[in-house]
Order: structure tokens, then sequence, then C-alpha cells
């Protein structure tokens, strides 16, 4: 059985190099799409972003949970 997960990486605009980066792990059922506004600030200012929903959660949710394992 496959994993599925589900990212999204909000790069800066230009060829410059980052200092620094961040990584939004969500938690509490929150699904990375509510930091989506934030992330894309970030990367506008020159911080690339990576945000993710963990297994079940937002875009990492199956269609249907029944039968769904969260422990492999």
């Amino acid at each position: 059985m496959g994993m599925n997960w589900a990212g999204r990486l909000f790069e800066m605009a230009g060829d410059s190099n980052p200092t620094s980066a961040v990584v939004f792990a969500g938690g509490g059922g929150i699904p990375a799409s509510a930091y989506r506004h934030f992330a894309a600030f970030l990367a506008a200012s020159g911080i690339p972003v990576l945000t993710f929903d963990f297994r079940g959660i937002g875009a990492s949710r199956p269609r249907k949970l029944r039968g769904f394992s969260a422990s492999s």
C-alpha cells in the first residue's frame, strides 16, 4: 500500500540564494491550504516555504477513511 502525501513548495521569485526557509507542519487537523496566503507572502519576501498535509488530513486524505491505516 503506497503512502499518500501532499505538499506544496512556495518558491521565491528571482535567482537569489535564500539564507533561510520555512516548513509549515500544521497540526490539529488543520490542512496546509490554511497557510497558503502567509506562505505566498513569505515567498514573495524572499523566503521559500514548504507546506504539507499529514496523512489523513487535507489533500493527503483518502476518499474514504474506512480501512485507512494510519499506522504504517
